[in-house]
């Protein structure tokens, strides 16, 4: 089972790197989560915010608001907080020709991360190395 003390040591690079985990935070992001394959360790969520998704076969863990909060990293969104298995290799193999891919070197702002996801989300990137 997921416990707190993990998801807080996945706040740091060195235990994601360590674990080889990482967290996914936020309804909408969980969803596309659930929806990709990847493979989850673990979910912890608000009982508001498990309501209507499917999580058959996941551990889960329902857990108050507050704590949620203290758990994520964000400041909204932390109702739904999942646990995922880092892939050992990028999936898909080598890029092909006329592929599109972003690669990233040393970003840490989660900001920018995002910003520069949604800007090759837009340019039709698929596939995203770092």
């Amino acid at each position: 089972m997921i416990g707190p003390s993990l998801v807080r040591s996945l706040h740091h690079k060195k235990y994601r790197d360590r674990e080889g985990l990482f967290l996914v935070q936020g309804r909408k992001l969980v969803e596309e989560l659930l929806a990709s394959g990847w493979p989850v360790r673990g979910m912890m969520a608000t009982e508001e915010a498990v309501a209507g998704l499917e999580v058959a076969g996941l551990p889960l863990q329902v857990l108050p608001a507050a704590e949620l909060k203290r758990l994520g990293t964000l400041v909204t969104g932390n109702e739904l907080v999942a646990v995922v298995e880092r892939p050992d290799e990028a999936p898909g193999g080598a890029p092909v020709a006329g592929e599109l891919v972003l690669a990233l070197d040393g970003v840490s702002d989660p900001g920018n991360m995002g910003t520069l996801l949604r800007i090759a989300d837009w340019f039709g990137v698929r596939r995203v190395v770092r």
